[in-house]
């Protein structure tokens, strides 16, 4: 799916209380959280990130989360899908609670190939500015006029869509930009060869080292990293919705062998590719 093909369905949007959690939960949709009022953490992948007033959290599924809260606070939450597939589940779905975040894996049915962001999570310390458009939202999802479904749609798309660029404004100089966008660019054009970082850093101008320092203080994970989970989370889609070989997957995808495909997808995703196959196939 690219960011053009984008059609959410929403299945809840509304202000509640949220209150501190003893277990990470594990949606099984998109959440988005704006913090309307009051102060916290909220602990992802054994760190922990502090909010307050008018923060934005957004949140892919299978991501294991857990708010850490002194005392309960108010707080919009938005449960979505990119897409209307499964659009007869009006009701909210509920997460799943575990106690080790090593037992769950990213489910990736939904993945923005367009737009890396938007496949991870997503922090904004300070969202005051969406405050309005996110209370419109929720206003027209709860009025159940004429049509909201479909106007909720197209809000919560240009809502995304304002976050991605404000996010992308304060966290990149806009001369890292450049150079992260080259190459992010070239990796999703040529991710089927053999690439590595000594490649991909000549066809930005810019040393190996740097660029992959540059990697791993913008996106959370180095150059090399980059490349591989790229390729698995391509390979995701092709194992749900095709008869493939795993082989064969793992060649279109641009890894040398089986082994090696094999071994990066499960310290990635905690679970072989033949095991992720049998569990999600379409």
């Amino acid at each position: 799916m690219t960011v053009s093909e984008i059609n959410p369905f929403i299945r809840f949007a509304s202000e509640f209380n949220l209150k501190s959690q003893k277990k990470y939960s594990v949606a099984p949709d998109f959440r988005l959280f704006y913090i309307s009022e009051g102060e916290g953490g909220i602990t992802i992948r054994q760190q922990i990130y502090n909010f307050s007033n008018f923060s934005i959290i957004y949140i892919p599924p299978g991501i294991p989360y857990k708010f850490v809260l002194k005392h309960q606070i108010k707080a919009v939450a938005i449960n979505f899908d990119y897409n209307q597939i499964n659009r007869e589940q009006t009701q909210p779905l509920s997460a799943n609670f575990i106690d080790n975040i090593n037992t769950a894996f990213q489910k990736k049915t939904q993945v923005i190939y367009d737009c890396d962001i938007l496949n991870d999570v997503v922090i904004l310390q300070d969202g005051t500015k969406f405050s309005n458009p996110i209370n419109n939202l929720v206003r027209e999802s709860c009025s159940k006029d004429i049509f909201y479904n479909e106007k909720t749609s197209c809000l919560l798309k240009s809502l995304i869509i304002d976050i991605v660029r404000y996010y992308k404004k304060s966290v990149y100089s806009s001369k890292n930009q450049n150079k992260l966008e080259q190459a992010i660019k070239f990796i999703h054009e040529n991710y089927k060869y053999d690439i590595n970082n000594q490649v991909i850093a000549s066809f930005t101008g810019y040393h190996p080292y740097h660029l992959n320092r540059m990697f791993n203080k913008y996106l959370g994970t180095s150059l090399h990293q980059y490349v591989n989970n790229y390729r698995i989370t391509l390979s995701e889609q092709l194992l749900i919705t095709t008869d493939q070989p795993i082989a064969a997957i793992a060649t279109a995808v641009g890894f040398n062998n089986t082994i090696s495909f094999t071994e990066n997808y499960k310290s990635k995703n905690k679970l072989t590719p033949s095991k992720y196959r049998n569990c999600y196939k379409l």
